[in-house]
């Protein structure tokens, strides 16, 4: 049974909210980062991490690992995130 864990893209609505007021310089990168908590009762699940699209290019890290990358903008894409929690224990992504 596979499990989704939806991220809203918080730093792109951010980023187009301001970017004609502070943001007038092409930016070659942004980070996003967000710690997250996995319920008990998804142990036995697959868990993937899904996002509505990204600009560009995304290379996604758990915990400081690599989980991997997508290139093409405005797509949606996921990442099988599953092997890479421990239970009860914080993700930071």
């Amino acid at each position: 049974m596979k499990t989704e864990l939806l991220l809203d893209h918080e730093a792109t609505k951010f980023l187009r909210k301001y970017i004609n007021i502070h943001l007038m310089d092409f930016m070659t990168s942004v980070w996003y980062k967000r710690t997250i908590s996995i319920p008990s009762n998804w142990e036995e699940k697959r868990i993937l991490l899904h996002f509505g699209a990204s600009d560009y290019k995304t290379a996604v890290w758990i915990n400081g690992k690599k989980v991997g990358e997508h290139e093409g903008g405005y797509t949606p894409f996921s990442f099988d995130i599953t092997y890479y929690l421990k239970p009860k224990e914080d993700i930071l992504i």
